[in-house]
């Protein structure tokens, strides 16, 4: 009977230490998806600033949007939980700087921001167009 407990106990550290070792499994692979996705950013950031027209900026974006997704699902699913705070904080940022490369470069080739639908003013533009149609029928 004395042996039972003992038993118990060291299948539970067993256990422990097996749990441990998938973690460090998992660890790795956040590592790697880290690093996929850290070195991916910079060269399509890179890549962006060097496009010559808005065309081959927005090409990029595409491409890069999915390469992203190739690499996410690359990796074992929830693998992004184990990145640390710095590692999601670096990635938010490398994000960040790529956006703002993406809108400055299709600024510098002068290519027009799109309108969100609600900030034009329907009500206006719809009478400029019909004095403009008044004023054509009128000539």
């Amino acid at each position: 009977m004395r042996i039972l407990p003992i038993i118990m106990f060291l299948l539970l550290i067993m256990a422990g230490a097996c749990r441990h070792e998938e973690r460090n499994i998992g660890r790795e692979q956040a590592v790697s998806l880290y690093s996929k996705i850290c070195s991916t950013t910079i060269k399509y950031t890179d890549s962006i600033r060097n496009a010559g027209d808005s065309a081959t900026v927005d090409a990029l974006r595409d491409r890069f949007e999915e390469r992203l997704v190739e690499i996410n699902y690359s990796v074992a699913p929830d693998t992004d939980y184990s990145l640390s705070e710095g590692e999601n904080d670096t990635i938010k940022m490398r994000l960040d700087s790529l956006v703002a490369m993406h809108a400055r470069r299709l600024s510098e080739l002068g290519k027009p921001k799109d309108l969100p639908l609600d900030s034009i003013d329907s009500i206006g533009t719809m009478e400029k167009m019909h004095l403009t149609s008044s004023a054509v029928k009128l000539q």
